[in-house]
């Protein structure tokens, strides 16, 4: 059985903004309906604990005061200027974590500088490192999501067919064995039903949580793969490099003010024996 096309938007993002449309089927059709949407995730999406029960209401207050603190400080200049700027990017909540990264690295960098209890042979290299991994990782990460963006789209696209067919084969199979939903469903289409079923409130629910598992997958990953890999592995040689290169330019400008000092201080010889 066929469902009807998926609509998804130019940039291939599966349309998660839908509304309600199955109000216009009975009472029973409805619970039917919202019923093979349930079966259809049964398999994938876990049930809510007792533990998860208990604990939502604290939770649920803790995630209010924070919000409370962050909603005061967003009512000023500056947070807003810095909100306006962010929504410009695709994903402002990851460019503010970057802003974080790079405003720590700058405190440590800074107190590294200043630090007396630091051997000053050790307080370059510390530097370099900090300021070279915040760049690399925030860059690579920065550009893994975005080119996995195409792939997790795709694999939204496909989970969002598949469920709906499997909740459309679920629907038409109760219907075939009720009579009472059969008459409810009489002078509506399968085809009018699977877009309704793809468009619907409790469809578009699923749907949504069962995708935040694949994105966390690629953030876990994204993170795994920058902090493990790129900074352990690839990073340590580099910052080597860097901080090599850095103090022969430093020796190389001292040798060069040491080598214009001596030659004044040769000139003024030169002048005091002439007198």
């Amino acid at each position: 059985m066929k469902i009807a096309p998926v609509q998804n938007s130019p940039k291939n993002n599966v349309n998660f903004g839908a509304v309600s449309s199955i109000s216009k089927y009975g009472d029973n059709l409805q619970n039917a309906i919202v019923k093979s949407i349930d079966k259809s995730f049964d398999n994938i999406l876990p049930k809510i604990s007792d533990n998860e029960k208990e604990l939502g209401p604290i939770y649920d207050k803790i995630t209010d005061g924070i919000a409370s603190i962050i909603g005061t400080a967003a009512n000023t200049g500056v947070s807003k200027k810095l909100v306006n700027t962010l929504n410009k990017f695709k994903k402002p909540s990851a460019r503010m974590a970057d802003l974080a990264s790079f405003a720590i690295t700058f405190f440590y960098v800074n107190n590294t500088r200043k630090s007396k209890k630091i051997e000053e042979e050790r307080k370059m290299p510390l530097m370099v490192n900090n300021i070279a991994v915040t760049v690399v990782s925030s860059t690579m990460a920065a550009l893994i999501d975005k080119f996995s963006d195409v792939a997790l789209d795709r694999v939204k696209g496909a989970l969002y067919n598949q469920k709906g067919t499997q909740a459309l084969e679920n629907t038409v199979n109760a219907i075939k064995n009720n009579s009472n939903l059969a008459q409810e469903f009489k002078g509506h289409s399968v085809e009018e039903l699977g877009k309704d079923i793809l468009s619907s409130q409790e469809f578009i629910k699923n749907i949504r949580e069962y995708s935040k598992r694949f994105e966390k997958t690629k953030s876990l990953t994204i993170f795994a793969i920058t902090v493990r890999f790129l900074v352990t592995v690839l990073m340590v040689p580099v910052v080597g490099k860097l901080v090599k290169m850095i103090k022969e330019h430093i020796n190389k400008d001292a040798q060069q003010v040491q080598s214009r000092q001596s030659a004044a201080k040769t000139d003024n010889d030169d002048d005091d024996d002439d007198d």
